[in-house]
C-alpha cells in the first residue's frame, strides 16, 4: 500500500505554489524549425526580430533557450554540465522557485547554490528563470507579435 504525502497548511499561511510554469526549447530548435538550411533560418529569425544574425549565431553557441517567446542565457555555472531543454522541459520564474522552497529566502538559496546573497538578489532583480537547476536570464524583449 502506497503512503501518500499530504502537505498541511497551518492556520494562517498560504499554500505555496508555482504560480506559472513556462515551456522551454532549446534556441536552435526553436530557429531550426521548418528550416533545412541553418543559414537560412539563422537569417530568417534575425530578420523578423530586427537584430544581427551573429547575435543569434552567438545565442545558440552559448546555448539559449526560448521560453515565452522570449531568448533567455545561462547566467549560474552550478554545475558543468549543459542543460538540455527537450520537448517537455518546464522552467519557473526565479522568484516563484525562491519563494515555494526556500520560503522566499534568497540567501538560503545562495549558500545551497554556492553563490553569493547579493548574486540571488540581482537575479532576483532581473527577469530570471530557473531551468534545470540553472538560472537563466532574460536577453530580449519581443513583443507578443514575435513570439
Amino acid at each position: 500500500m502506497a503512503i501518500r504525502a499530504r502537505s498541511f497548511i497551518m492556520k494562517g499561511q498560504k499554500e505555496r505554489r508555482i504560480s506559472k510554469r513556462i515551456n522551454v526549447v532549446l534556441l536552435e530548435s526553436h530557429v531550426m524549425s521548418g528550416f533545412d538550411n541553418e543559414k537560412e533560418a539563422i537569417k530568417h529569425f534575425a530578420n523578423k526580430h530586427n537584430i544581427l544574425t551573429q547575435r543569434v549565431k552567438r545565442w545558440i553557441a552559448a546555448g539559449a533557450v526560448w521560453a515565452d517567446g522570449q531568448v533567455y542565457l545561462r547566467k549560474s555555472k552550478f554545475s558543468d554540465s549543459p542543460v538540455v531543454a527537450g520537448d517537455e522541459c518546464e522552467a519557473v520564474l526565479l522568484s516563484d522557485y525562491i519563494r515555494v522552497n526556500f520560503d522566499n529566502n534568497a540567501t538560503n538559496f545562495a549558500e545551497k547554490h554556492g553563490t553569493t546573497q547579493q548574486q540571488a538578489c540581482r537575479w532576483l532583480k532581473a527577469n530570471t528563470i530557473y531551468l534545470a537547476g540553472e538560472v537563466f536570464r532574460q536577453q530580449t524583449c519581443f513583443g507578443a507579435a514575435h513570439a
